[in-house]
């Protein structure tokens, strides 16, 4: 009975000191688009959260433009006038594709990678890794940009990393908020693009 019960603490302390072993060597690492709040624009109408997170995306790529000339691109000069949300195809067409400014620059979108229901943590910490910022719709009803990303690890080079926690830029309020896994607010990511936005060499005259 005496050399069970030794057997038992022993084991025990084992996997104790197992749990202490693993919990010491995890450690934390952030991954941000640098300076994205720089270029971040607040939305200039309740319902302009699209045209917002699109100039955010095109001037954090050193591409100048207004909110009013994305709306313009993408509604036409009637949009200016009667403000409103943009349909999901019009929104993700406007991710895709050659456009021109009206300062005569050419430049390019590609954000066509979606994930609906939002990325895993692989996807996050590789995008945010390259300096890239990932388009976020919550609820179907509201886009952000979500620009920092606080991860961690068991050991430094292990590539399974785990999402701690998300940063974003709220266009509506011109706020940076933070959401965990797991909660509500988390929870509430219905859609997600990935991609990039260039200008071109070559200027149009």
């Amino acid at each position: 009975m005496a050399r069970t019960r030794t057997s038992l603490v022993f084991a025990s302390w084992l996997v104790y000191a197992l749990l202490w072993q693993s919990a010491v060597r995890a450690e934390q690492f952030t991954l941000e688009a640098p300076n994205f709040l720089s270029s971040a624009s607040r939305q200039q109408t309740p319902v302009w959260c699209w045209a917002a997170v699109i100039q955010s995306l095109l001037n954090y790529s050193n591409i100048s433009i207004s909110q009013q000339e994305v709306v313009t691109s993408v509604k036409g000069p009637e949009g200016l006038a009667m403000p409103s949300t943009a349909s999901t195809y019009e929104f993700q067409s406007a991710l895709v594709g050659w456009r021109t400014t009206r300062g005569g620059k050419r430049y390019s979108m590609d954000f066509a990678l979606y994930f609906p229901g939002g990325p895993p943590a692989s996807v996050y910490q590789r995008v945010l890794a390259d300096k890239r910022v990932v388009i976020l719709g919550m609820g179907r009803q509201h886009l952000v940009v979500a620009y920092k990303g606080e991860f961690s690890r068991q050991s430094q080079g292990d590539p399974n990393c785990q999402l701690v926690s998300l940063t974003y830029f709220d266009p509506l309020d011109g706020q940076s908020k933070t959401v965990k896994p797991g909660t509500p607010e988390f929870k509430s990511i219905s859609d997600a693009w990935v991609g990039w936005a260039a200008e071109s060499r070559r200027r149009v005259m």
